[in-house]
């Protein structure tokens, strides 16, 4: 009987521990399970994270792609506003040019006058009344001191008259070189400037100040007419 007792109450043992183990062996596994869930999830958030990165990517190439074209266009329109420029500053030198050549011939027609005009002088083949010539008066843009409306073509007049054409002709050669001393300033200027962002404003502020200088074409009406009646005057048989 007791042996019996005793063997029963070694299963119901066995039967405990086994019941034990079992339960052992469940919350293992549960918690593998849970781990399981956990990593799944995570894979998930990755998953989502890795498309929105994704996306993020395709949105940053069509932007830089949009970018990438607004610059070249950008560039295309920079292009067009040197060529432009370009245009307007060979404009530029060439009424320079034509400037300084009329200032040349003038000169020398002056110059032939008054050597014709002396050696007339000296002997004696003009008549007292031709001794007078009418020089107008250096307008203030050209010079700041007022002359008067006539000079005499004796020795006194000779002098005082090619001193008033060299103090004429001197401040449009100052005027010209201050011109040319410019350009080749705005072309160091040009040169230095290394981004678009710095060319553009520059560009433009330097394209409304030629477009100025083009209208005003450098030399005003009043200097103009100015040198026309000087050579009108000089020249032999237009004397009044």
């Amino acid at each position: 009987m007791l042996a019996a007792q005793r063997t029963v109450m070694e299963l119901i043992q066995n039967m405990q521990m086994q019941i034990i183990d079992t339960n052992a062996a469940l919350y293992k596994m549960q918690r593998q399970l849970d781990e399981a869930g956990n990593q799944k999830q995570q894979m998930e958030e990755q998953t989502k994270e890795v498309i929105q990165r994704q996306d993020a990517l395709q949105q940053d190439i069509l932007t830089i792609g949009q970018q990438n074209q607004n610059i070249s266009q950008q560039i295309g329109t920079v292009l067009g506003w040197i060529e432009e420029t370009k245009g307007k500053l060979d404009g530029v030198n060439n009424k320079t040019e034509e400037i300084v050549e009329r200032i040349t011939g003038v000169d020398r027609k002056i110059d032939h006058s008054m050597c014709s005009k002396s050696g007339s002088a000296r002997s004696g083949n003009i008549s007292s009344s031709s001794n007078t010539v009418s020089i107008p008066s250096i307008p203030s843009s050209l010079h700041r001191n007022n002359t008067e409306s006539s000079k005499s073509f004796g020795q006194d007049g000779n002098k005082q008259e090619n001193r008033t054409w060299m103090e004429m002709k001197t401040v449009w050669e100052s005027a010209t070189r201050e011109r040319t001393k410019k350009l080749i300033l705005f072309g160091h200027e040009l040169n230095g400037l290394k981004t678009i962002g710095q060319f553009i404003p520059k560009l433009r502020e330097i394209t409304t100040k030629i477009e100025r200088k083009t209208n005003k074409m450098h030399y005003d009406r009043e200097a103009d007419t100015f040198t026309e009646e000087i050579v009108r005057r000089v020249t032999p048989g237009n004397r009044q």
